[in-house]
C-alpha cells in the first residue's frame, strides 16, 4: 500500500520543473539551509543521509518512506531540539516537520519498527562521529535531503 503526506497535485510546479526537492512545499527548508556555513554545508567527504535508488517497487517505496520518517523522528528528538537560534525560520520548520511525521504515523508508518534498520543506524553512527555542533550543523544541511526522500517515496501523486 503507498503511504501520503500529501499530493503534489494542486500545486503548479511546471515553472520549476529541474526542481526535486520540493522546496515549493515548506520554503523554510530552504532558508535554513541557505543561512549555513557553506564550508560545513557543503563538506562532501561525509553523507549523513545514505543514497537511495530512484527506481523501487510501490512496497519498497513504502519502507524506503517510513525508514526517513525515523530518520526525520531522529532529527524532530536529537537534532533540532536546540537548533531555534539557528535561523529565525527554524521553529516554523520543525513545526511543519513534526506534522509530516504526524501524519506519516497516521497513515501507516511504524518508524520505531526501522530504529535498527542498517541506513538508520549508518546515519546515526556517522552523526556521533561529526561530533557536537558540527554534527548538528552538517545534520541541518542535509534536511533537503531528508525532505526531498520523504517528497520521493512518501507523497502519493
Amino acid at each position: 500500500h503507498a503511504l501520503c503526506i500529501g499530493s503534489d497535485t494542486n500545486n503548479d510546479t511546471s515553472s520549476d520543473s529541474n526542481d526535486t526537492t520540493y522546496s515549493w512545499y515548506f520554503p523554510d527548508i530552504i532558508l535554513v539551509f541557505q543561512a549555513q556555513n557553506p564550508e560545513t554545508r557543503d563538506e562532501t567527504s561525509l553523507r549523513l543521509i545514505s543514497r537511495v535508488s530512484p527506481n523501487q517497487t510501490l512496497d519498497q517505496n513504502a519502507e524506503i518512506c517510513c525508514l526517513h520518517a525515523n530518520i526525520l523522528d531522529f532529527y524532530l528528538l536529537n537534532v533540532l531540539q536546540s537548533s531555534d537560534s539557528f535561523h529565525p525560520a527554524m521553529p516554523r520548520l520543525k513545526t511543519d516537520l513534526r506534522r509530516i511525521s504526524q501524519d506519516l504515523s497516521h497513515n501507516g508508518c511504524n518508524v520505531t519498527h526501522y530504529q535498527d534498520h542498517q541506513n538508520a543506524v549508518e546515519f546515526r553512527e556517522k552523526l556521533i562521529t561529526m561530533q557536537g555542533q558540527r554534527g548538528i550543523t552538517k545534520a541541518i544541511g542535509e534536511i533537503n535531503i531528508l525532505f526531498t526522500y520523504l517528497g520521493d517515496f512518501c507523497v502519493q501523486n
